[in-house]
């Protein structure tokens, strides 16, 4: 890349100190001094190329100055200037693909898209949306998908199957809620015996998580319980028209449902224990990449990690930039009440702690093999990168912004049809 700070002209022919002369004043003064006559066209010379690296040196370095003047570059020459400097910085940058889905949770990955963090990093990011877990699952193995973020209890099954992948750290804490109809006598999870119960997929995140607190409760999920599916879209539907008992959903869905005092929350990862202390959400890196490329996977790193302590200290900022890209499918008002239920303290032993957690629970509904050792399933997916541990996020400062402004006034019936095609959850 070019130095925007490199005079030209500086490398030119240094300057020569003229002779000494007293001033000439006509008749009877004294005579001026005698040049060789052999020197006047290689001073002529000197002037010429001095001069020529003056005007250059002053056009060089008028492209953002005034267009007007005898010495400004024409406005074409000077867009024309700046796109070679944006297009050299560019083929400077590391190519990297990293995955997002849409859901409030992803907001450490989109703030650290959009506010640049990865390009500081030095890589240029392919953002790429799939709401579509095992299609990320084969974009990391084949190297088509860099990076993504994914729920820890997604990622134990794979990982026993053997999935190669890095898990570098966590990201938050809670994002799926367990709702029933606001009018329904249904209170918390063990109420849900024999009742027909509302999912995204069996076997997604939503569906596990469930599963995972009722088999702790001491029911039998595949017994105790009708599953039903249905698209996120839906579930409201779903329920409204009696088809189901209770749903299970992410965010922003949850937040909106209950805002609206359409249901109510019969368990929240975000808010009960155990559940509340545990990363739901994990930065995760194709196995070969930090094996091969140590480098970039520290780098990735840095930005996921840092786009979650941003969004700890801008949550409202955060959830509008989420808004603003059409990255989630709700409004700015929603969004900043979802984002402000959850916890964005990123962590790289909490990750680890994290897979150790749902790979227990899920050895409970034999979903984990019962030889699986879920202590050295967690310690083999997690990489600690040298050098970025908790000790760093814990110094690492992120700038804090003016919380834009949330209106306080009840949303209109087309604003709150925007959350039709709401988030999935990998």
């Amino acid at each position: 890349m070019a130095d925007e700070n490199h005079k030209p002209g500086a490398d030119g022919p240094a300057e020569h100190d003229e002779p000494t002369q007293k001033p000439f004043s006509g008749a009877g003064g004294p005579v001026p001094p005698q040049r060789n006559p052999a020197l006047i066209p290689l001073l002529a010379l000197i002037a010429l190329g001095a001069l020529g690296a003056i005007v250059y040196h002053f056009t060089a370095n008028r492209t953002t100055g005034p267009t007007s003047g005898s010495h400004a570059l024409p406005p074409d020459k000077v867009a024309a200037l700046k796109d070679a400097r944006a297009a050299a910085q560019s083929t400077q940058l590391k190519k990297v693909t990293i995955s997002y889905g849409n859901s409030t949770c992803e907001a450490p990955t989109i703030v650290a898209y959009e506010k640049g963090f990865w390009r500081e990093e030095g890589l240029e990011v392919n953002l790429v949306l799939s709401n579509d877990f095992a299609a990320v699952q084969q974009g990391l193995t084949l190297g088509n998908i860099d990076a993504t973020q994914a729920m820890a209890m997604s990622l134990v099954k794979p990982l026993e199957g053997g999935l190669d992948v890095a898990v570098v750290g966590g990201l938050h804490t809670g994002c799926i809620k367990i709702l029933a109809p606001v009018d329904s006598p249904l209170n918390k999870p063990e109420d849900l015996k024999g009742k027909r119960i509302g999912v995204p997929g069996i076997g997604d995140s939503a569906y596990t998580f469930a599963t995972r607190v009722l088999a702790t409760k001491g029911f039998d999920p595949a017994k105790d319980f009708t599953w039903r599916v249905f698209p996120s879209a839906e579930l409201e539907l779903a329920m409204a028209k009696n088809e189901v008992d209770a749903i299970v959903v992410g965010e922003p869905i949850g937040i909106v449902l209950t805002q609206r005092k359409v249901a109510k929350t019969l368990l929240s990862m975000a808010g009960d224990p155990p559940y509340d202390k545990e990363y739901c959400c994990l930065a995760v890196i194709a196995g070969k990449l930090a094996k091969e490329d140590p480098e970039t996977a520290a780098k990735i790193t840095r930005g996921y990690l840092k786009g979650a302590k941003w969004t700890a200290a801008n949550p409202v900022a955060a959830a509008k930039i989420e808004v603003d890209g059409q990255y989630v499918a709700t409004t700015f008002e929603y969004n900043a009440a979802a984002i402000q239920e959850l916890n964005f303290l990123p962590s790289t032993t909490g990750a680890r702690e994290a897979l150790f957690n749902a790979a227990r629970d899920l050895k409970l509904l034999n979903i984990v093999q019962q030889a699986t050792d879920e202590r050295a399933l967690a310690d083999s997916a997690f990489k600690a990168i040298p050098g970025i541990d908790d000790a760093w996020i814990n110094n690492l400062t992120v700038e804090q912004e003016p919380a834009p402004a949330v209106s306080a006034q009840p949303l209109s019936q087309a604003a709150l049809a925007a959350n039709g095609a709401a988030s999935q959850h990998h």
